[in-house]
């Protein structure tokens, strides 16, 4: 059975963390069969971790294909980097390094619960980029409400 204990363990020995930009990560795993990186991938998805699967073609090796589990969603990596930190071994300074720098990831909001807070600040005078600040909203968000007043 798969558990993050599993996982951490798989990771350390098969695992990378890579940046995709200052702030953001991209985790992967390779393996030459398919069938723990499928038990993996289904185990993550249980937590909304959304992954994707690679293969690849190998020229003048033991194997002729390839496997690789990724995902980069900033919200996925911080989740699994969490859910691994306690299990992990030889790469517990690269999680840790990582954890540190991703940035906060702010939740999916409901735009119809929003809308009547956005709407009095806006009318009480705030700006846009107070209102982004105090709800931890987009701007985009902010310019629904805009334009529906």
């Amino acid at each position: 059975m798969i558990s993050w204990e599993y996982i951490a363990g798989f990771f350390d020995g098969e695992g990378t963390i890579g940046h995709t930009s200052r702030y953001a990560y991209k985790v992967s795993f390779s393996q030459s069969t398919m069938p723990v990186l499928e038990a993996i991938k289904e185990f993550l998805g249980g937590y909304s971790i959304y992954t994707w699967c690679a293969t690849y073609k190998n020229k003048n090796r033991k194997y002729n294909e390839s496997y690789q589990l990724q995902f980069s969603a900033s919200s996925g990596v911080k989740l699994f980097l969490e859910g691994i930190l306690p299990y992990t071994i030889v790469k517990r300074m690269e999680v840790l390094e990582a954890l540190n720098t991703i940035k906060d990831v702010r939740p999916r909001v409901d735009y119809d619960k929003l809308k009547p807070a956005i709407k009095s600040l806006l009318d009480a005078g705030l700006n846009g980029k107070e209102i982004m600040r105090l709800l931890r909203v987009g701007r985009n968000t902010i310019n629904k409400v805009k334009k529906n007043v």
